[in-house]
């Protein structure tokens, strides 16, 4: 059960001039964001960075999501008109540092900090652009082209496409059917665990012709770190003897941080007459189900509850067996 498969802060040379980029009503309109699915589709502001070649700095601007498919722009660019190329991150944080640390017709290397090792956000980055005539033009952006002529004349209308930056984990749990038989598991709470891995630095070398070339993660922080990937506050999730997804997460796929990985499952135990009898809580270790995890890869976690236990199988696994002597 793989399923295969979101722009960032101002040049430290000229963050303030007001001649190079301007937050203002602008004349470059966002019409269409499309990307690969990673669980519920979701979009956000998008931080865009737009350079042109020979240009010492660059422009920082940002498109504000309005809900839809709507964004208002506030980014503007010089007067006349001129060749830029646009770079950028979906949804937008302010707890990231962002920069281009290098740009050319070729591509640009986009430099981001701070970010944490497990989230809930689908964070992405423009992997294409597709300059457009009008509003209703909706034609994908084109994969590793990153140019737009803008004439500070007329609107100028956009496409982005974007690539993930972060892998998803998918959890599918099920009771097994002797167990089912005897107890009711309602999971109420899920929790992932990592010691030693808080946040992340990414290099992310980006293309013309190609997109995303490569992405390089470093590790920044090394406090632990826990995120509620499943609250309390929420329905408790009744398992059945068919795999129900139960929760998900987003992850920095870096090898060296699988090992370090627990998913905490509480759950409560009910007898078949529906009354509470137990609080249980399990804790897995992760990380031979994440062997060759990548950046934009979708992989559910298949568990069993039999009969207190949460057993750990990726789709890769063969059907797990308990022989009871």
């Amino acid at each position: 059960m793989i399923a295969a498969i979101g722009l960032l802060a101002a040049c430290s040379k000229d963050i303030n001039d007001e001649q190079t980029a301007q937050v203002s009503d602008a004349s470059i309109m966002m019409v269409r964001a499309s990307r690969s699915i990673l669980g519920v589709e979701s979009y956000g502001d998008i931080r865009a960075l737009v350079a042109a070649t020979g240009d010492e700095s660059y422009a920082n601007g940002l498109f504000k999501y309005l809900g839809g498919s709507k964004w208002n722009t506030q980014l503007k660019l010089k007067s006349g008109e001129k060749t830029y190329r646009l770079y950028g991150l979906m949804p937008d944080n302010e707890k990231f540092t962002k920069s281009l640390t290098s740009w050319n017709d070729d591509g640009a290397v986009l430099h981001i900090e701070k970010m944490d090792a497990h989230t809930t956000e689908d964070y992405c980055v423009v992997s294409g652009l597709r300059q457009v005539e009008n509003a209703e033009d909706e034609s994908p952006a084109i994969r590793g082209n990153f140019a737009f002529t803008y004439n500070s004349n007329r609107e100028n209308y956009i496409n982005l496409l974007f690539d993930h930056l972060y892998a998803r984990l998918v959890f599918s749990i099920r009771v097994s059917p002797e167990y089912s038989a005897l107890r009711t598991i309602k999971v109420t709470k899920m929790e992932m665990e990592i010691s030693g891995f808080s946040e992340f630095s990414a290099d992310v070398t980006l293309a013309t012709g190609v997109g995303v070339s490569s992405v390089a993660f470093t590790k920044t922080g090394s406090d632990n770190s826990t995120k509620i990937i499943k609250d309390e506050d929420t329905e408790p999730q009744t398992l059945t003897t068919t795999y129900t997804s139960v929760s998900s997460v987003q992850i920095v796929p870096h090898p060296a941080m699988f090992n370090n990985m627990r998913l905490i499952t509480k759950y409560d135990v009910y007898d078949r007459q529906g009354n509470k009898i137990d609080t249980r809580t399990a804790i897995n270790k992760l990380a031979e189900s994440l062997d060759a995890l990548q950046r934009g890869e979708e992989r559910t976690l298949l568990l069993t509850v039999d009969p207190s236990y949460l057993y750990v199988l990726s789709d890769q696994d063969p059907p797990l067996i308990i022989i009871k002597e």
